[in-house]
């Protein structure tokens, strides 16, 4: 209705029409795209471009859905380029906010590393999210994840990602404690969980 004031739960948890399912959904489940001047489709995972923005769930399904059914041709109602090297695009860019955030959290003290760490991390109640590689070993992931009872865990990188934030070779165990740098990291590895099962980063 014209002239509705937001509630404070609205504005504290904004919400985006999908437009793959014309839902509505916490934009921070979603990714935004922008049309370029050159009319061509680019993804907005930071949501700092101009332009009227085009929001689709973040998934792999729900991108690709919109470009084979060319939902944003309809939506811009003019011929706009984008294909199906988008979705390979949004995922490479959600790995690189994942891992960037991940390494701001290492330098702001939040980050712990290795096995016996994490595991004293998660005996003593000091972390909010374990981060266990996409590639590691099952038994060390039951040893981690199983008495990781109510705590995030985080599956969809690969050891060597996960090292690119500690400039080493290889992590595969870390963890996070609670602070606002977790909160972000936790955001942006839900949105690249949607790009990459973690069957598609081993295989990788």
């Amino acid at each position: 209705m014209p002239g509705r004031t937001p509630t404070r739960a609205q504005k504290a948890d904004p919400q985006r029409r999908c437009l793959s399912t014309g839902e509505l959904r916490p934009k921070d489940a979603m990714v935004r795209f922008v049309v370029s001047p050159d009319r061509v489709v680019v993804p907005d995972v930071a949501e700092r471009l101009p332009g009227h923005g085009y929001w689709v769930t973040a998934t792999r399904d729900a991108l690709s859905g919109v470009l084979r059914r060319k939902l944003f041709v309809r939506a811009a109602r003019r011929e706009v380029g984008a294909d199906l090297t988008l979705v390979d695009m949004v995922e490479t860019q959600l790995l690189r906010r994942t891992v960037d955030l991940l390494a701001m959290a290492r330098r702001a003290g939040l980050v712990l590393s290795g096995f016996e760490k994490v595991r004293g991390g998660i005996r003593e109640q000091s972390v909010a999210a374990v981060i266990t590689a996409a590639d590691a070993a099952q038994d060390a992931v039951r040893k981690i994840a199983g008495p990781a009872t109510g705590l995030a865990v985080v599956r969809c990188l690969a050891s060597h990602e996960i090292a690119l934030a500690f400039g080493r070779e290889n992590v595969v165990h870390a963890a996070l404690r609670p602070g606002a740098l977790t909160n972000r990291f936790l955001l942006e590895a839900h949105r690249l969980e949607g790009f990459r099962p973690v069957d598609s980063v081993i295989k990788a």
